[in-house]
């Protein structure tokens, strides 16, 4: 029980980055496909 407890933190933190890290991903995304839609 306690290693759970323990654990819960760093998981929410893990969870926090990746969705940063999709976030940024995302919108680099987003800025290539426009700049791919303008090239056309």
């Amino acid at each position: 029980m306690l290693i759970t407890i323990a654990k819960m933190p760093s998981l929410k933190k893990i969870s926090k980055i990746s969705l940063g890290t999709f976030g940024m991903v995302s919108k680099r995304f987003s800025e290539w496909s426009f700049v791919k839609r303008e090239n056309k």
